[in-house]
């Protein structure tokens, strides 16, 4: 795993100002991963203890208006985070999924961070993926 993951993770920080370097390298660290496997195109890694979101290229510290912008529909933030930050690994099957008002139907994989961490995840990667990429790859 990677550094600054494990640190962000680890880390309990009520002043997120101290950990903007770490934020923004994790942020460009996992840019090459869009680039080179369609099926994380997208993705994004929620921090519990710090309340942040990070995605390739980007960082919010405010996770409620990432929310806004990136959720599964009919589905409220607070159960968003619930369902997010579960003690296994967990496969949302098929689901509208709403990118800057775009629609898209997208099977979403969440894995607890740090891997294994029962009973309670310090985070969350998040990967939905499209479903039309599913079923080019399954023809």
């Amino acid at each position: 795993m990677n550094s600054e993951l494990i640190t962000l993770l680890n880390r309990n920080v009520s002043d997120n100002n101290t950990i903007v370097y770490s934020l923004r390298q994790l942020s460009n660290d996992i840019l090459p991963f869009t680039q080179t496997n369609d099926f994380l195109e997208y993705f994004y890694i929620y921090f519990k203890n710090s309340n942040i979101v990070v995605a390739p290229n980007n960082v919010y510290f405010r996770p409620g208006q990432f929310y806004e912008f990136n959720r599964f529909e009919n589905v409220a933030y607070e159960d968003w985070k619930s369902l997010i930050l579960q003690s296994h690994t967990t496969v949302i099957p098929s689901t509208e999924y709403v990118t800057d008002d775009i629609k898209t139907e997208v099977i979403t994989f969440i894995q607890p961070l740090p891997l294994h961490s029962y009973p309670e995840p310090s985070g969350a990667l998040v990967v939905p993926i499209p479903q039309s990429k599913m079923n080019v790859n399954l023809q």
